[in-house]
């Protein structure tokens, strides 16, 4: 030992050491506290902690390198090599590892060859929450599932996921989950994912196949039921079927022992074999009871202790015997089943109830036993009493076999439910009314009744009779009338008893209708008085009339009023004396008389047809045939001409007063007549007077009113054929000699029956203000200013006959036919009073129209005046047409004139301004218009250049047209026009037919400077002959051969001025058509722009800047517009 080189004392006794030992530092380091060696270190921190490199044996350590030449064992060496990446490991070849063989040697194999390397073999593990069914999509994996298997389910359980397959943790509960047989449990399913199928087995060998469904488990005998319910879908892997390797399409859960059945709940019940016994008999019962398993107990309901039969007992009886009377006992079965629930169970019967009846003594009494057959009680009433002392049952609680029965001896009875307080029980009174037959009340005869009480009840010896009561029942006195009139009224509402204070008219009656008469009707009686309400009265008779089985007695009444009729009769029919009374309050009644019927002079007369014709009223002059009754001119009459016959109304319900004469006067002439009587009926025909009726007022007013005999009354009326009545006024009326007449009424017979006629042969029409005109191409037009024309000379045939129309407009005029399609209103509707019309030779009288005017001639009416007020651009007649009380004219024409009105806005083709494109040109912007002087009947005119038409020449107002070639521009468009305005227009124009029916032309001129080419476009369904152009004191006045115009119909030549005359500067022809399209047709629809040009001259150097165009129209041809543009 080389004790000497360790510094310091190196052992202590023993060679122990207490003190670290370091050896050059920590080359060798010994660390005795924690039982360490260092080597290279003086920190170990393992029993051997080797700093660089080392060899141990065939063990050799370099840097991180443990390099071993035979296996190295560290078996509970606690050696640290580190963390993983730390520790290489050489030897063996690729795809090697290193296995133990299981006795701790290591070597190098094919990775293949470990079978404890394969995902089939190493398990899954328990997971870090230690749970691998909570809060998953899958729950089929255990701790043990293998790392293969579990890859594979979850590959199915992703497919089945993402295809919308997936069903997974099923769950379920039932309710209720325990029981009695049997027991219906109704099961809700739950799941996540999609099922399209499902499959309970609820343990007892039923089945279902939905999510939610219902069992019930039926075994008597009990039991614990074990539930599945699998879930799966049919479009998931393996169609969801477990069988074929399904996870994730299908999962099921199962609970054990889930449902616990009881045996059936005990069912006692029993049937009574006779519910209704005897008093001292005993009832029998039977058992019927079900899923009794242990006992039984029986409580008889008579107070003794309850019994507890056998499990096994079916019948047994008990004695009842009652302490007093009828009783019911209750009778209830108790059962007891152990096994009917987690503990006993006992269940009680429903009640069966047992009736036992006693015997019983029944009693009663009456208050009288001899009465009087009372007629106001319709026999004697006698009143019983009930006294039996005994307690039967009630019928409430019994039944209906309980009453007291009475038996009257009369034929009747009464059947009295036993119940406390009830009229004929025990404690209470009844009554009953024992009546004679009708046969013996009047004979005067008693009878006997034998009157019973019994008790009944439900005892086999019910019922229980006492001792009968003989009642006695002797005839009443009874005091009986009837009154009557002697004449009875038939009015509606009276009875036999009603009178009146008049004098019937009728013969072969009673006319004294306040006469009534009494008839004694009494019964048993000896002594009878009447007291007739009116202070009249007979006294006690026992005799002759007015005593039972004698004559009538008669009381005649003085005044309007009801009385009250009284018999006293008396008398001793057997042994009972009696007085009896009968009152008939206010019995007779005496009515007011009622109120005569109207007499004539009450009546009113009118007719029955309706007035014909239009509001006719009296004409001034008209024929009077009343003698004086005629009413005023100018007064509403009612008018006939076709009626026939003319008739009034019917007057109807006029008293006859029984006699006297009635009489119908035509014309205040008397025209038939008739006399009344009380016994005749005078309905008939006498001349002009129709008697329609004659009769009683109860017959023909009201049956409610009147009674018969009071009153006759007559239907009347005045007639006459149409034949028999003159022209003119006439009047009628009824009258009586007694009964005063009717009103007179009136009417016209009128012999004029046509419409009225409009004559216009003779009229004419002339202007009467002439207001302002509109002249177009020197056309005079009604315009403004309130013109106004005449018509003078028109005639009416019919206008009144014996009356006129009462009206402020007998005539009207409004616009007629048009001419030249044009359209719009000459006038308004104008209409004239008689006042307006009336002529030379008056038609009226005092302002009223005089009768027949027009009917023997035809009437000429004064001068009528129209106002032209229509706004319109038109020409045409003015209608006419007439009124009267037949009707109205037929609407004629007055063809004497035509009216030409241009009373609207100037529309269409304006000749005062033709329009040119502000844009076109300089200088100005204003448009074209026409001019004058260039009439004449030739295409290119001369003209003189230094005129500048624009401002000299301008068209405007009465230019006169005839004589000259101009066109006229009519309603809006340019034509060709050659009619004589001068002779049959209103306002009277020119003669435009003679020397015109050439070529007409139309001329307007437009400004514009330093313009050489513009479009002119036109528009025309007929074409023009031509159109020509100049500018005038332009170098084509000398260029051109026609007179300073160039041509639109001929193509320009192509360069230079445009004008035939090349000495003149033209370039050799007179066409300005820019080009060949431009050139204008003639004779043919145009519709379109056309280039002219000037060529090399310019609009600047032409008079005012002028430029003139010049249109041709043939016969037939009209232009609708026309306009100056910018070259397109």
């Amino acid at each position: 030992m080389a004790i000497a080189r360790v510094s310091g004392k190196a052992l202590a006794e023993n060679l122990e050491r207490t003190a670290n030992i370091a050896i050059d530092t920590n080359v060798f380091y010994v660390d005795v506290t924690n039982n360490r060696i260092g080597i290279g270190t003086v920190t170990p921190s393992q029993p051997l902690d080797v700093i660089g490199n080392a060899n141990v044996a065939n063990l050799s350590i370099s840097g991180n390198s443990i390099t071993s030449e035979s296996t190295l064992d560290l078996t509970g060496s606690g050696v640290n090599l580190g963390a993983n990446g730390a520790v290489t490991l050489t030897g063996g070849t690729s795809g090697q590892v290193l296995s133990t063989d299981g006795s701790g040697a290591l070597s190098w194999i094919d990775s293949a060859n470990v079978s404890a390397l394969l995902g089939n073999t190493i398990e899954i593990g328990t997971p870090t929450d230690g749970d691998l069914t909570s809060n998953v999509a899958y729950d089929g994996w255990t701790t043990a599932t293998v790392v293969t298997d579990g890859l594979d389910d979850l590959n199915q359980v992703s497919l089945n996921i993402a295809n919308g397959t997936f069903v997974g943790q099923v769950e379920f509960v039932g309710n209720p989950v325990a029981g009695p047989s049997p027991q219906a449990v109704s099961f809700t399913g739950s799941l996540i994912g999609t099922a399209t199928n499902y499959l309970w087995d609820f343990g007892d060998g039923n089945s279902a196949t939905t999510l939610n469904a219902t069992n019930t488990y039926t075994d008597s005998d009990g039991g614990q039921f074990t539930v599945t319910l699998t879930a799966y879908n049919t479009d998931g892997t393996y169609a969801g079927n477990v069988a074929l390797g399904a996870k994730g399409s299908v999962d099921s859960n199962t609970k054990t022992n889930y449902i616990t059945l009881y045996t059936p709940t005990p069912a006692p019940s029993f049937t009574i074999t006779d519910s209704s016994i005897d008093s001292g008999t005993s009832a029998e019962i039977t058992n019927t009871s079900t899923s009794v398993t242990t006992s039984y107990e029986l409580d008889w309901g008579d107070g003794v202790a309850n019994t507890t039969p056998a499990l096994s007992w079916t019948t047994l009886t008990n004695s009842y015997t009652n302490a007093g009377g009828d009783t019911q006992y209750s009778i209830v079965l108790a059962g007891t089943s152990n096994t009917a629930g987690p503990s006993p169970v006992t269940v009680y019967s429903s009640p069966g109830v047992v009736s036992v009846y006693s015997d019983h003594t029944t009693q009663s009494s009456a208050n009288v036993t001899t009465i009087v057959n009372e007629e106001a009680t319709s026999g004697g009433v006698v009143q019983f009493t009930n006294s039996t002392a005994t307690d039967p049952g009630t019928t409430a609680t019994f039944g209906a076999q309980q009453q007291y029965l009475w038996t009257w001896g009369d034929g009747t009875t009464n059947s009295v439910n036993i119940q406390t307080g009830v009229a004929g029980n025990p404690g209470t009174t009844l009554n009953h009314t024992f009546e004679l037959s009708s046969g013996n009340q009047s004979s005067g005869t008693s009878e006997t009744f034998q009157v019973q009480l019994a008790t009944e009840n439900g005892s086999t010896n019910s019922p229980f009779n006492a001792a009968n009561i003989a009642i006695v029942v002797e005839p009443d006195i009874r005091s009986i009338f009837t009154g009557t009139a002697v004449t009875i009224s038939d009015k509606t509402g009276d009875d036999a008893q009603d009178g009146y204070l008049f004098t019937d008219y009728r013969s072969g009656v009673e006319t004294n209708r306040a006469l009534m008469t009494f008839i004694n009707t009494s019964q048993n009686v000896t002594t009878t008085n009447f007291t007739f309400g009116d202070g009249n009265t007979t006294g006690d008779i026992t005799t002759g009339a007015g005593t039972p089985g004698a004559a009538n007695i008669t009381n005649s009444y003085p005044s309007v009023a009801s009385f009250t009729v009284e018999l006293v009769s008396s008398g001793t029919p057997i042994t009972i004396a009696q007085t009896d009374t009968e009152t008939k309050t206010n019995y007779i009644t005496i009515n007011a008389n009622p109120a005569a019927p109207t007499a004539l002079s009450g009546k009113t007369l009118s007719l029955q047809d309706a007035s014909q014709g239009t509001s006719p009223f009296l004409a001034a002059a008209a024929t009077d045939n009343s003698s004086g009754n005629i009413p005023s001119a100018g007064t509403s009459v009612t008018r006939y001409t076709t009626a026939d016959p003319i008739n009034t109304n019917t007057v109807t319900d006029a008293n006859t007063s029984i006699s006297g004469t009635l009489t119908a006067t035509f014309n205040n002439v008397a025209a038939g007549a008739v006399t009344f009587t009380a016994s005749s009926d005078g309905a008939g025909t006498y001349t002009d007077l129709i008697v329609v009726n004659d009769g009683d007022a109860h017959d023909e007013i009201s049956s409610s009113t009147y009674p018969t005999g009071f009153a006759k009354v007559f239907d009347a009326r005045w007639q006459r054929a149409t034949s028999g009545i003159s022209a003119g006024y006439n009047d009628a009326t009824l009258s009586h000699s007694t009964a005063g007449a009717t009103n007179t009424i009136g009417f016209v017979k009128d012999t004029m029956t046509d419409v009225p006629t409009v004559v216009q042969s003779g009229a004419t029409i002339a202007e009467g203000t002439a207001g302002t005109y509109r002249y177009i191409s020197g056309v005079p037009y009604y315009n403004t200013g309130s013109p106004t024309v005449n018509v003078v000379g028109l005639a009416v045939g019919d206008l009144t006959g014996q009356t006129y129309r009462d009206t402020t407009t007998p005539i009207q005029f409004t616009t007629g036919t048009l001419a030249e399609s044009t359209s719009g209103s000459i006038i308004s509707t104008q209409t004239k009073t008689y006042t307006q019309i009336n002529g030379a030779s008056s038609m009226l009288t005092v302002g009223i129209p005089n009768a027949d005017v027009g009917v023997a001639s035809d009437y000429t009416m004064g001068t009528i005046a129209l106002s032209i007020n229509g706004s319109a651009r038109a020409i045409g007649y003015l209608d006419a047409q007439m009124f009267n009380v037949n009707g109205s004219s037929s609407v004629v024409d007055m063809t004497n004139k035509y009216i030409q009105i241009y009373s609207a806005s100037l529309t269409g083709f304006d000749e005062e301004n033709i329009p040119v494109a502000d844009a076109l040109g300089s200088v100005f912007d204003d448009d074209g218009l026409r001019i004058t002087g260039l009439g004449s009947a030739a295409d290119t005119p001369s003209f003189t250049g230094s005129t500048d038409f624009y401002t000299a020449q301008a068209w405007t107002g009465a230019i006169t047209v005839a004589g000259t070639s101009e066109a006229i521009v009519r309603w809006g468009t340019l034509s060709h026009f050659s009619t004589d305005l001068s002779s049959g227009y209103l306002p009277v124009g020119g003669d435009l037919a003679t020397s015109r029916t050439g070529t007409q032309y139309f001329t307007f001129a437009f400004r514009r400077a330093t313009m050489a080419n513009f479009d002119i476009s036109l528009n025309s369904s007929t074409g023009i002959t031509g159109l020509w152009i100049a500018a005038p004191d332009t170098v084509i006045d000398a260029a051109s051969s026609l007179n300073g115009w160039i041509e639109g119909t001929t193509q320009y030549a192509g360069a230079g001025v445009p004008g035939a005359n090349t000495g003149s500067g033209g370039n050799g022809g007179n066409g300005c058509a820019l080009t060949g399209a431009d050139v204008i047709p003639t004779g043919s629809t145009i519709n379109a722009a056309y280039t002219m040009t000037l060529g090399s001259e310019n609009s600047s150097n032409s008079t005012g800047n002028n430029v003139l165009v010049r249109i041709a129209i043939a016969s037939g041809q009209t232009l609708t517009s026309v306009s100056v543009g910018v070259q397109t």
